[in-house]
């Protein structure tokens, strides 16, 4: 059940994600992009990615949704909103909330130990836990499987938050992660011996 009051947010959000949508054509950049793609000579298109800087521009504090996973539908609404508003580059924003689709992941067996800074954004070191070739044997392999209950009560959740303003649909992860070094690094460590001869 959503609270009232976090629906109302959501549902204002939508509304004014619609509106800005409506106004902003996104069928124009959407051409271009596809133009791009088939390798046509067209203006050149810019990206522009905020990544770290969205906890400057939108600040935890300006997220008003109590409700946990619903903070997280508000932040990425805001976050489009902001693109359209002010950013203005060549990405193509829609008007779709997707829902995730609950993966769980039994691991490898081994946890991670990281000493992190007081400073919530600064460099970690990672102390291994694979330290010689028998602590190998230490790991197991992942089990993937797929919540089907979660997320289709994540899914009425969000139904119920955007109230038919947005169309919603279920979504793995848009940006898997998969890279092979910095798993290992996180349990194996970073530190690099030099022998020189």
């Amino acid at each position: 059940m959503v609270i009232e009051k976090d629906k109302e947010i959501i549902k204002q959000l939508a509304l004014k994600l619609k509106e800005i949508i409506t106004n902003f054509d996104q069928k124009e950049k959407i051409e271009i992009w596809k133009k791009h793609n088939n390798l046509q000579r067209i203006r050149p298109l810019v990206l522009i990615f905020p990544e770290g800087s969205w906890r400057e521009i939108l600040p935890d504090s300006q997220i008003l949704c109590k409700d946990l996973y619903l903070r997280g539908i508000e932040r990425d609404l805001r976050q489009r909103i902001y693109y359209l508003e002010n950013i203005k580059d060549d990405s193509v924003i829609d008007d779709k909330i997707y829902s995730p689709i609950v993966i769980k992941n039994t691991g490898l067996g081994v946890e991670e130990r990281e000493i992190k800074p007081e400073f919530a954004y600064g460099a970690r070191h990672f102390e291994p836990v694979i330290k010689e070739e028998k602590d190998i044997e230490k790991l197991n392999k992942p089990q993937i499987t797929i919540d089907w209950e979660e997320t289709e009560r994540l899914y009425q959740k969000t139904c119920e938050a955007v109230n038919g303003i947005l169309q919603v649909e279920k979504r793995g992860p848009s940006h898997p992660w998969f890279a092979p070094i910095d798993w290992f690094i996180t349990i194996r460590g970073i530190t690099i011996y030099l022998w020189i001869w």
